[in-house]
């Protein structure tokens, strides 16, 4: 599954509309989480990712394509 708008473009926007962004983290065996007091902030970006998103799906090697810049189609 692949985004259609790259997801850092997707990030970037829900970013520049907020004041309250997080500075702080935990850590735990599954990588970086946001803090208890942070989990609104979370929520809204769940919410504003699954309003915003186009996903597709691409066979493995266009995905690996696409992710890498060398192409926006799949010709698989």
């Amino acid at each position: 599954c692949d985004h259609i708008r790259r997801f850092r473009d997707l990030m970037r926007e829900f970013l520049s509309q907020r004041t309250d962004i997080p500075t702080e983290f935990v850590y735990d065996l599954r990588g970086w989480k946001f803090t208890q007091q942070d989990l609104h902030f979370e929520a809204n970006w769940l919410q504003f990712h699954e309003l915003n998103c186009q996903l597709r799906l691409l066979c493995p090697s266009c995905h690996l394509k696409v992710t890498k810049g060398q192409d926006s189609e799949c010709s698989d």
